[in-house]
């Protein structure tokens, strides 16, 4: 079994887990809101970020 953390921060604990920002996950949302907003038929999106992986004591 694979347990994964995902943070938009930094964590305290020396684990190893994946990290988006959250100006970039704020920047996405914002445009999709403004998208929406403006459309008469909002459009399904999927929308991936690219998260970092951060390597620590546990890896």
């Amino acid at each position: 079994m694979t347990t994964l953390i995902m943070s938009y921060r930094t964590i305290p604990w020396p684990l190893t887990f994946m990290s988006s920002t959250a100006s970039e996950i704020g920047e996405q949302a914002g445009k999709r809101l403004v998208q929406k907003m403006k459309a008469s038929e909002p459009a399904v999106e999927k929308v991936v970020l690219a998260p970092e992986l951060i390597i620590r004591g546990s890896a």
